[in-house]
Formats: structure tokens, sequence, C-alpha cells
């Protein structure tokens, strides 16, 4: 299920940390990598008139120097690697159109952080993406840590280190996608699944908890993992990310019809998250 990840790098200081992190893959069995940097369209329309080409070719030295680098240090952990330059593009519609050119399995992107600058720039890619890609989108973060004298960048942690996983189910079309990851993960990483439903009436939350029950023992069965389950009244996105923090869950798992309740969860959650498809 998690063998093959596309890789979206973007060049920046952050993607430094964040292919350092890239090995905490192997625990969900990645083996395969394929690092994409996508030129931004923006930069094309933002040097009109001048020597395009020119500055085409300084970015493509660069990005080859880099992504040379960073695959040299993952083949070292183990991987298969491979990189690609694209674009002039658009970079989320980039991303979503190789993924399913290399046929990846899932996507994996860096969070910058969560100020409130960072949490609107965030919105430019990462949140368009989760809207064109077709394949499941791992959202890692955050990659910054405030100091007295200023911020150190560092890797996240690590979120297959058996801290629970928090699945959010809607019962919409996306729900076997979000239980089978959710439990391929809790099955690899040794961690606690819990199974999150938000009701939205009172009279719902009795034949939710019947449903979640009966999901809880199938996922269950084969003794492999525990799987916990909770239903809850309130605003989805905040009561998923409240009961994430009270748990102390090291990823959240939402599924790709949540429209705004996973935008929001990607952009608030200080932990990781993984949105299905």
């Amino acid at each position: 299920m998690f063998v093959h990840a596309l890789v979206g790098i973007d060049l920046s200081k952050v993607s430094d940390v964040f292919v350092r992190w890239l090995p905490s893959l192997k625990v969900i069995e990645t083996r395969r990598l394929t690092l994409v940097y996508v030129i931004p369209l923006e930069v094309v329309d933002h040097v009109a008139g001048f020597d395009v080409e020119g500055l085409l070719s300084s970015i493509r030295r660069e990005a080859l120097e880099k992504l040379e680098k960073y695959a040299g240090y993952l083949e070292d952990q183990g991987f298969s690697v491979d990189f690609k330059i694209v674009g002039p593009s658009i970079p989320a519609h980039r991303l979503a159109k190789e993924a399913e050119k290399v046929k990846a399995d899932y996507i994996v992107v860096a969070s910058r952080g969560h100020g409130w600058l960072r949490s609107l720039l965030l919105g430019s890619t990462v949140e368009e993406l989760l809207h064109v890609s077709s394949k499941p989108v791992f959202v890692s973060k955050p990659y910054r840590h405030n100091k007295e004298d200023g911020v150190e960048l560092r890797p996240p942690m690590n979120p297959f280190v058996g801290k629970p996983i928090l699945a959010a189910v809607d019962f919409d079309e996306y729900l076997d996608a979000v239980l089978s990851c959710g439990a391929e993960i809790a099955r690899k990483s040794k961690a606690d699944l819990y199974l999150l439903h938000v009701a939205e009436a009172e009279n719902e939350e009795v034949k939710a908890r019947e449903r979640l029950a009966r999901l809880a023992r199938s996922l269950a069965s084969g003794g492999e993992i525990v799987v916990n389950t909770v239903v809850q009244r309130g605003r989805p996105q905040k009561v998923v990310l409240d009961y994430a923090r009270m748990i102390g869950s090291s990823l959240i798992i939402v599924g790709g019809s949540m429209g705004s309740v996973a935008e929001y969860v990607v952009r608030r959650s200080h932990t990781h998250v993984l949105v299905c498809k």
C-alpha cells in the first residue's frame, strides 16, 4: 500500500530537513522514492521579457545538484531513488500528474510550520494538492522550533513510533480507504488505532457507535492491532484536532471527501496528516 512514494521537493531549507526525515517511511515498508521538483510557473511569469531560458537553466542546475545529493543520502538509507525536474508548471497539479505517471502509491509533501503567514502559504500547494490528487497525500509537519535566539529547523517526530493513530471516520465513499490505511499503519508501527466519528445530531450517536464497533471488531479480528472507537458531537474539524492532542496522536488520517474538514486539519494540525483517497 505504501511501497512507492512520490516526494514533492521545493529546494528550500525545509527540504534539507524533510529529506533527513524520509527514512521514517521505511517503517510502513516504503522502499521506492521518486523525488520531484516542480519549477513554479510564477518564475516565468515574473521575468517576462528577460532571459527566461538562462534563468530556467540556472534553476535546473541548482535543482539537479540538490536532488543528486538527496538521492545519494536516501540510497545510503536503503531506498531505491529516482528524481526528476519538471515545469515550469503549477506544482500541485504537476505533482499529482507525476504521481499517476510513475504509478506511485502515495504523495509525500512537507509543511513549513504553524505560524499565521505559514498557514496561509500552505494553501498555495498542499491544500490544492488535496483537491487535484487521486492518490493519498501524506503531509509531514512541523519543521520549525522556536528558540530564544531565533528559529531552528529540525526534523519532525517519527509518526510511526507506536503512538496512537487517529482515523476520522465519516461513513462516506472514502471509508474503506481510511480504514485500510489506518489498519495497515497501525500494524506496521505497532500502534493503537482510534476510530473517531463526529455526529451531527444526537439521534445519530447510537447508530454511529454500533457501526464503529462492528468496524473495529473486523479490523482487530486478527489480533494484530488494538482498535478503539469514539463518537463525539461538535464541529468536526475542532473535535478531530482536540481529540488528537488529547491522546497524543502521532498521525491523523482523514478521508479525501471531508472537504473543508480535511483542509482545516491539514492547516492547523500539530502532527502529521494523511489524506486518503
